[in-house]
């Protein structure tokens, strides 16, 4: 078998003809659904380290601000206020989506937008467990009730039985006390 060779090109890049449509030799073309994944995996590598970026300011500068000898001790009670876990991130996320969109004024809207959605599904959840907790509280209540009316009795029984002997073993060992005095 041999290989073909080229005719009248200069170029010396010998292609067996077995492998000519092989896709190596098409140009590089991704899928639609490859393209969005990439984007999609971008998207989530920037918030990403937004997120993390925004976590480490955060914490450095609440370090920051506690190091400066006066100001640190009145700042430290309301830096404990924005809990870094929290606040970090969302900084961080804000940040990028601001990068994004790539106008300020529009971001902010964005995010009021979906802030106010996100407050009523926050009031929906507090609804639902401020019900069970009173259902929870109810209950506990009940048992406390209980319980403090049977350590009442308790005490009162205590009292009852254990002081008679208490006060007998008290004159008991006062007489004692004489007459080993004596």
């Amino acid at each position: 078998m041999s290989w073909p060779t080229p005719h009248q090109h200069t170029n010396t890049r010998i292609i067996p003809s077995w492998g000519q449509h092989h896709p190596s030799h098409q140009p590089f073309r991704r899928s639609r659904s490859k393209q969005k994944d990439t984007f999609a995996k971008s998207s989530e590598l920037r918030y990403g380290l937004g997120c993390f970026l925004g976590l480490l300011t955060v914490h450095y500068t609440k370090t920051l601000i506690r190091r400066i000898p006066l100001i640190g001790k009145v700042a430290s009670p309301l830096l404990g206020l924005f809990p870094t876990l929290v606040v970090g991130p969302a900084l961080g996320a804000s940040v990028v989506y601001v990068l994004e969109v790539g106008d300020p004024e529009v971001a902010r809207r964005n995010m009021e937008r979906h802030a106010h959605r996100v407050s009523g599904e926050v009031k929906s959840v507090v609804r639902d467990l401020e019900a069970v907790a009173r259902k929870h509280v109810a209950r506990y209540e009940e048992r406390a009730q209980r319980l403090g009316a049977a350590l009442e009795e308790t005490v009162e029984d205590l009292h009852r039985d254990l002081a008679p002997v208490l006060s007998q073993n008290a004159r008991r060992a006062d007489q004692e006390l004489r007459n080993i005095l004596r």
